[in-house]
């Protein structure tokens, strides 16, 4: 994961990230609106605390149009960011989840995405190698495979809203 590209090197982007809440199908059906999220729990993700502004609960109101919303602080904190969206896929509440690691969960319909409003975290994941390295073969079965693996990540982005984090 990188948020710029080393110029000196071969670089690639494999899929751009981003954060869209999720939650089991169950509790997904209370979800019609923003507001609406402020009824369940919402999970925290503190593995990306670096991020500066901060990618949280407060700025996806805020993008939503809420405005600052002081509840959005409340509900668990998880270190872990698979921890978080176990918890949502158990049906305990709604997490902001990071696209590449919710999208097989997804995908298999074991979250849904409740609206469709996500943040992008203006960074990507990249591939990167000695220039000149993408050519060999090895290498480039190796990027082939990570491309195909990685695709489904960008499909799920481009059916979402993605808003900017503020600067």
């Amino acid at each position: 994961f990188i948020l710029s590209r080393p110029a000196e090197f071969y670089s690639e982007t494999l899929c751009h990230e981003f954060v869209v809440p999720v939650a089991a199908p169950e509790v997904a059906e209370q979800l019609k609106e923003p507001a609406d999220f402020l009824r369940v729990p919402l999970f925290h993700d503190d593995s990306i605390k670096f991020l500066l502004p901060a990618l949280d609960w407060t700025a996806w109101f805020e993008a939503a149009g809420l405005g600052p919303v002081p509840e959005a602080r409340r509900g668990p904190r998880f270190s872990n960011a698979d921890h978080a969206i176990d918890g949502a896929m158990e049906g305990g509440g709604v997490a902001l989840a990071r696209g590449s690691l919710a999208e097989r969960d997804v995908t298999a319909g074991r979250l849904v995405i409740p609206l469709p409003l996500g943040l992008s975290l203006g960074g990507q994941f990249c591939f990167v190698c000695k220039s000149g390295m993408e050519r060999d073969r090895r290498v480039a079965t190796f990027l082939a495979w990570l491309r195909e693996e990685v695709q489904a990540v960008d499909a799920l982005s481009a059916r979402l809203t993605l808003h900017p984090l503020p600067a």
